[in-house]
Formats: C-alpha cells, sequence, structure tokens
C-alpha cells in the first residue's frame, strides 16, 4: 500500500506543477496582450500623418476644391 500511496502522492506532484506552469503562462501571455503600455500621443500623430499628406498632396494638384457635379 506505500507504494501505491508514493505513486499517487508523485502523480499529483506532476500535475500540479504542470497545472501551475501553465497558469503562468497563461497570464504571461494575456499580460503581453492586454497591459501593453499606451502612447495616446504617438497614436495621435500616425493617425493624422496621412491625413496632412493627403491634403499637402491634394492641396499641390489642385484638387482640394472639387465638387462632384451632378448630371
Amino acid at each position: 500500500m506505500a507504494a501505491m500511496e508514493t505513486v499517487v502522492a508523485v502523480a499529483i506532484g506532476i500535475l500540479a506543477t504542470v497545472f501551475l506552469a501553465s497558469l503562468v503562462g497563461l497570464i504571461l501571455v494575456c499580460r503581453h496582450k492586454f497591459c501593453r503600455r499606451t502612447d495616446l500621443l504617438g497614436q495621435q500623430m500616425r493617425d493624422t500623418r496621412y491625413y496632412h499628406l493627403l491634403n499637402l498632396v491634394l492641396g499641390k494638384l489642385g484638387l482640394m476644391n472639387v465638387r462632384k457635379v451632378s448630371s
């Protein structure tokens, strides 16, 4: 009986180790995905950069005030 109890204890220990390692891995993945530092000013600059570039190009081409003419 003592041998069987030892096998059960070792199996429970292995399962607990696997569970804890999986839990730590899940926490690290979630932390990497959801807890990023946000750079709001940099994001805003990236979003508006293309708008300003488009306005510059359209302005130089003289297309800024072109309107659709209905037939």
